[in-house]
């Protein structure tokens, strides 16, 4: 309850004075969605329809994915108040990151229902799969932001590098391109990536294309490496993040 009411609060706060609110960013994102593939369908030559399914939804997925993790690296530094005269532990901030990054996806959602209602074709099986490849990818989610927040508590610098890291992955992971359109030789090696990896069991599954199972066994390990890195610098790191706020 804490952490609902603590993120809600700052999502209105981040709003505060708006008659919309958060359906402002809806609507800004629904007409950078068309603009950008209205033109990318005319210079690759291929349906409008198509693209702007694939794109829109994978831009969504990937902004709750990456979007998410970028924004914890200052989320525990955001909130170092809440920590200089408490013994509370810093996965508060994480829960309630990733909590209004769940609530902002949400509204973002309205448009990949509008996409399913008249861009694209799904299925059942496809939205089971993508329920449980964003269950999935929340549980990595939490872990990751953890290390990325506390990180940035010990190295301040880290702030820049992560985000710099953040705009070159959104060129590497298939957003804007196909994954077939990859030479089949190479098509593996894009799942090293784990946003790519859980792309492709969310936005992929859902549009009914193919879910690869090198992307499947990717997002497992990548999980597991998540919480085993959590499990062994956590306590190590919770006894000193107080001096380094």
């Amino acid at each position: 309850m804490a952490v609902h009411a603590y993120a809600s609060q700052r999502l209105r706060a981040r709003y505060a004075g708006s008659v919309l609110g958060e359906f402002w960013l809806v609507a800004t994102t629904a007409v950078f969605l068309m603009a950008v593939a209205l033109v990318w369908s005319m210079l690759w030559r291929i349906s409008l329809d198509d693209y702007f399914a694939y794109f829109a939804t994978g831009f969504i997925f990937y902004t709750f994915i990456a979007g998410t993790m970028n924004e914890a690296a200052g989320t525990i530094i955001a909130d170092s108040r809440l920590y200089l005269n408490s013994k509370q532990s810093p996965m508060f901030s994480v829960f309630a990151h990733i909590y209004r990054s769940m609530l902002s996806f949400a509204h973002q959602l309205v448009i990949v229902l509008f996409v399913a209602l008249f861009f694209a074709s799904t299925s059942v099986a496809g939205i089971v799969t993508t329920f449980f490849g964003t269950l999935l990818c929340m549980l990595f989610l939490v872990p990751s932001c953890y290390f990325l927040g506390m990180l940035s508590v010990r190295y301040r610098d880290l702030l820049h590098v992560i985000h710099s890291i953040f705009q070159i992955l959104f060129l590497v992971t298939p957003v804007m391109w196909r994954i077939d359109r990859v030479p089949e030789a190479y098509q593996a090696w894009v799942f090293i990536n784990p946003v790519a990896s859980f792309l492709n069991i969310t936005r992929d599954a859902f549009l009914n294309l193919p879910v690869y199972p090198e992307a499947v066994i990717s997002a497992l390990l990548w999980t597991l490496f998540a919480w085993l890195l959590h499990w062994f610098v956590a306590r190590r790191l919770e006894k000193h993040f107080t001096l380094w706020l």
